[in-house]
């Protein structure tokens, strides 16, 4: 059972890496990042319940928090072109 849910783990990750290459806009390229990384926690998450290593869990964990704080500073990277604090008043319209 556990070997079909790596399966559709794997499936799902091919899916989203076509994504990447294909979305049509750089938000929907970074959204198919993001939850690529969600699709490996899972996988890493799996692999250590199938082989009785609870450790992978907190593997999975530090994996997730890098790539959530990462995303940030690509969305602001995206955004504003520079990861510094803002210099002058930006006219934020809440889009990408």
């Amino acid at each position: 059972m556990y070997i079909y849910a790596v399966f559709y783990l794997l499936i799902a990750l091919v899916i989203l890496f076509m994504r990447v290459l294909k979305g049509p806009h750089r938000f929907h390229r970074l959204q198919a990042i993001n939850a690529m990384t969600t699709v490996m926690m899972l996988l890493i998450a799996t692999h250590g319940f199938l082989k009785g290593r609870p450790e992978f869990i907190d593997l999975a964990i530090v994996f997730v928090l890098t790539a959530v704080i990462s995303m940030v500073a690509t969305f602001k990277f995206v955004k504003f072109q520079k990861l510094g604090w803002p210099t002058e008043a930006i006219d934020d319209e809440g889009d990408i």
